[in-house]
């Protein structure tokens, strides 16, 4: 007898996990339509997300190179003055003109390499 309603038991314990994980057909469609529409929620965030981030990109990326130029057209200044001041000093400033236009050459060859 014990046998027997155990066995009854597990007969209605499987049964009643099947009829409780039973999704009909027309139930999965509507939890596929939901899943589709918040992915397609999470792409447009994304896509918004994205196209913020590549404006901020670009505008930092300007900016940058605006104060590059800056600091080139700075070099080139200073260069052109030390060769304005070395044409007319003596030989010790020709000497220190030298050595400064060597290190800002440099520093823009380097910056050009980049």
């Amino acid at each position: 007898m014990e046998r027997a309603i155990f066995t009854v038991s597990i007969i209605l314990l499987f049964g009643s996990i099947i009829c409780v994980a039973y999704v009909s057909p027309s139930q999965k469609a509507e939890n596929a339509e939901g899943q589709v529409l918040g992915t397609k929620k999470e792409v447009n965030e994304a896509q918004q997300n994205l196209s913020f981030f590549l404006h901020h990109f670009e505008t930092e990326y300007q900016q940058f190179r605006i104060a590059n130029d800056n600091k080139m057209l700075d070099n080139e200044k200073r260069i052109a003055e030390l060769k304005i001041n070395m044409a007319g000093a003596n030989e010790e400033n020709k000497i220190l003109y030298k050595k400064k236009l060597a290190v800002l050459e440099r520093r823009i060859s380097w910056k050009l390499k980049k």
